[in-house]
């Protein structure tokens, strides 16, 4: 690391945070939605056009609309051409025609890029630029959160073509005639390697301040500052004072040093203020003279798309359906020119963040996380890889791209809050994967968590392997190929296989893997779900809870069984719904799966240590007509009312359904009840009706040739900072991180999600949160380890004809009898005992 030159300044913020925070996202989402509006409209017509001829003639009417519109003549695509590329002078050929394939793989992945500091501070924001073979990156930290907010900041960057990585601390000066008013860096940009420019706001201490000024102060990386000028005069005159408000929604400078201003005109609506992009950008001199308006008549609002090798902003517009234009400013020429008119029937694509090389190749992302290379010679476009596989790219808007020693791109990840940097190259590594064989669709939490794990050492990355075709085949194959040794690492599989698995003696004890940390942070009945004959066997990293609460004027106990609560629904025949869920419907299906499904082991109707059932049962009869009434009445989300909020604010149900998979709607949830409920679980005959949802356990093959990187992963999948970016984590000690008091929201919850999104929660009276609830349900819950789905679906197609008229109750229980004491005979006592009264594979309490 270098040590460059401090430039010197005292900066002081008061009321800057909200806007500083704001301003950011505002302009990356101002961003985004044009991207994505563009990126959507040309989905749709790649859809919607045909193949062969028919996308031919489309391309061709697209061609003759655009020279109709511009008056210009495109070039032949189909004309000889030239290998020599002059991107400013030359028509960019951006066609749909496949290349040789120029496959990349990742050779290395680094961190550093953002500086570390020993300051105190509350908040921290990060603004990124790419040009060339550097990505440059604004550390903004913020001291306190109140009215009394100092920022400081660090420039950084690194560099392919060295590799290095470069920090420096900046103290701006904040000039003498605003002494005593906020200043603060609302953005930065890169004129060339030795020149730096940062756009430096300054308001008014007042409740509802005023811009004063909106400099762009140049500098040299050893920090001598070599001029600067307030663009707030045009601004101002442009489109009006903007108080509180940001200035732009994009600023860039060339490397001539112009400045290119993206405005952001607000109106106001009523009390609120509503700020749009402007469909223009203006181009001002180094003086801050207006040179140029770049508009493309009734186009779209443009948004920046990327810079050219030697700096010039190029921008886009979508005129049309099908027309995408790319606009820069020729200063040679003194006038804005047109780089392309590209058919938006086979391009639909993202250049934000991509990046183009001197000799012609264009690297941009799609919508299906792919990276791609177009040769704007000869207008072939290839794939280069998917970069959702190399574990990039949570949110697509952060990736950028930067050019390696080697002339490959370097693909840079900021969506998670830190810069991953992933080298690339053309070799693919030799490797020596470890195989995770999944008998069901992975969930993207295990995908995700096993392409990072791989990070840590490319050479033994792990492979999963999912069913192709047939799912019930695969299943077989893979446990036949497991049963002759020739097994995979991992596997990913019910509760029911797991029990097989085990039985056969083939599976690894995992009582040892976890550390004592992970063991005491994660809740006790995810980790009981996995026992066996008292003994770990499988693990499931993520599940989320559901129970069921009861209002308390009609039930005081803490639990009940099935007859209970069918009695109490029967003694009050006033309510119309006596099972509600708020924000959803429930239907005679629902009320099944509610009832009978949670947990068919403790419920009256399965016996099975003898391997029978009693389905004709009067009790079963009646959870029958219940469901067949909620079928008949179902309670229905409406467009313009929402009657399970409606019945819960009433306070018109017996008993609500609560899911634990989303605390903001947890709070919401509670709040409307008002705490006129308690805790009872669903109706049950075992020891608790609070239950963990989750369908597969991750167990391991005792022949592994790599245990100790199997564990390792194992391990990693219930550290904290990866359980994290879980929706459904499994960990005691996540939920309390997430709820947050922030300034912007005074006297108020809200909830932080693992990418930074802030949901304003529901609190009690008293303004706490209901976290304290929330977990205690969820200390209450127990993973039913017996696979049950063979019965659910006899039941789900029998009660079929039962609701639609053709069959009584009567008769639909007795067709169901007969089904599932077929079944368990020929499953057998030990099969059916794995669908177990609770856990009867062992409880880790004994």
């Amino acid at each position: 690391m270098k040590k460059k030159g401090i430039i010197r300044v005292m900066v002081i913020l008061v009321l800057c945070l909200c806007a500083c925070g704001r301003q950011e996202d505002v302009a990356r989402q101002s961003e985004t939605v044009v991207q994505e509006n563009v990126q959507e409209q040309g989905e749709t017509n790649l859809q919607e056009s045909s193949s062969g001829a028919e996308e031919t003639s489309a391309q061709e009417g697209v061609v003759q609309a655009i020279e109709e519109e511009t008056g210009n003549r495109l070039p032949d695509q189909t004309a000889g051409e030239s290998q020599v590329f002059d991107w400013r002078n030359a028509e960019w050929k951006i066609g749909k025609s496949a290349g040789n394939a120029h496959n990349l793989y990742a050779v290395e992945y680094l961190k550093g890029l953002e500086s570390t500091t020993q300051r105190e501070y509350r908040l921290h924001y990060t603004t990124y630029k790419v040009w060339g073979h550097r990505i440059y990156e604004l550390d903004r930290y913020c001291t306190t959160s109140d009215y009394d907010s100092e920022f400081f900041y660090y420039m950084n960057y690194y560099d392919a073509l060295t590799g290095e990585f470069w920090h420096q601390s900046l103290e701006l000066p904040c000039p003498e005639e605003y002494e005593g008013y906020d200043c603060y860096i609302e953005d930065f940009d890169i004129q060339d390697e030795q020149e730096w420019v940062l756009f430096l706001r300054v308001k008014t201490k007042e409740e509802v301040p005023s811009t004063l000024a909106y400099e762009a102060i140049h500098f040299t990386p050893e920090g001598e500052i070599l001029s600067r000028l307030d663009l707030y005069p045009f601004i101002r005159e442009s489109v009006g004072e903007r108080g509180s408000f940001p200035c732009t929604d994009e600023v860039f400078v060339d490397s001539q040093g112009y400045y290119y201003l993206n405005l952001l005109r607000w109106e106001l609506k009523g009390e609120e203020y509503f700020g749009h992009t402007e469909d223009k950008v203006y181009i001002l001199d180094q003086s801050g003279e207006l040179v140029e308006v770049m508009v493309q008549g009734s186009a779209l609002q443009p948004y920046f798309a990327i810079k050219t090798p030697d700096g010039y902003p190029v921008f886009i517009w979508q005129r049309t359906v099908a027309i995408y234009y790319l606009v820069f400013y020729d200063e040679a020429q003194q006038k804005s020119r047109q780089l392309a008119a590209i058919d938006g029937y086979v391009w639909s694509v993202s250049l934000n963040g991509g990046m183009l090389t001197e000799d012609g190749y264009l690297y941009y992302y799609d919508r299906e996380k792919g990276l791609h290379r177009c040769n704007l010679v000869t207008e072939e476009r290839d794939c280069c890889l998917k970069y959702g596989q190399l574990g990039l790219g949570s949110i697509d808007s952060y990736i950028y791209t930067i050019q390696g020693a080697d002339g490959e791109p370097v693909v840079i990840d900021t969506s998670e809050g830190e810069a991953v940097i992933c080298r690339l190259g053309t070799q693919k590594p030799e490797s020596d994967p470890l195989r995770l064989v999944s008998f069901t669709d992975p969930d993207s939490y295990l995908e995700n968590s096993a392409v990072q794990f791989s990070k840590s050492d490319l050479t033994r990355p792990i492979e999963i392997e999912s069913p192709v075709g047939d799912e019930e085949d695969y299943r077989s194959r893979m446990l036949a190929e497991l049963a002759a040794g020739k097994g995979a690492d991992i596997y990913y599989v019910s509760a029911e296989d797991m029990q097989i698995l085990y039985e056969k003696g083939v599976l690894a004890e995992l009582t040892e893997v976890l550390s004592e940390e992970i063991l005491e942070s994660v809740y006790p009945g995810v980790l009981d779900g996995g026992l066996i004959d008292g003994r770990q066997i499988g693990l499931a990293p993520e599940a989320w809870g559901r129970t069921m609460l009861a209002a308390d004027k009609y039930w005081e106990g803490d639990s009940w069984t099935l007859e209970e609560l069918l009695n109490v629904i029967d003694a009050h025949p006033e309510i119309p719904y006596p099972i509600v869920q708020a924000n959803s419907y429930i239907n005679g299906y629902k009320i099944l799966r509610m009832l009978l499904f949670q947990d068919m082991g403790n419920t009256p109707f399965l016996d099975t240590g003898e391997g029978s059932c009693n389905f004709e049962d009067p009790l079963f009869i009646r959870v029958l007509e219940l469901a067949k009434y909620y079928q008949d009445n179902p309670i229905e989300l409406g467009i313009s009312s929402n009657l399970p909020q409606e019945l819960l604010e009433e306070g018109s149900y017996i008993a609500v359904i609560q899911d634990l998979s989303d605390f903001p709607i947890f709070s919401s949830n509670m709040a409307a009840i008002n705490g006129s409920v308690h805790l009872v679980g669903f109706p049950t005959e075992g020891s608790t009706g609070s239950y963990w949802q989750t369908e597969h356990y991750l167990v391991v093959n005792r022949q592994t040739e790599q245990p100790e990187r199997v564990y390792a992963f194992l391990e990693y999948l219930f550290r904290k900072e990866n359980q994290s970016k879980s929706l459904q984590f499994v960990r005691r000690d996540i939920l309390g991180d997430r709820i947050v008091s922030t300034s912007w929201e005074q006297n108020s919850l809200q909830y932080r999600t693992d990418d930074y999104t802030y949901y304003l929660l529901e609190t009690k009276p008293d303004g706490s949160s209901w976290q304290e609830e929330y977990e205690e349900i969820l200390d209450q819950c127990v993973l039913v380890t017996g696979d049950s789905s063979y019965i659910q679906e006899i039941i789900m197609e029998e009660v079929k004809d039962y609701f639609d008229g053709i069959k009584d109750a009567g008769m639909t229980a007795e067709l169901i009898q007969n089904r599932v004491q077929l079944y368990l005979k020929e499953r057998g006592t030990a099969a059916a005992s794995t669908q177990g009264k609770g856990n009867q594979w062992g409880n880790r309490n004994g």
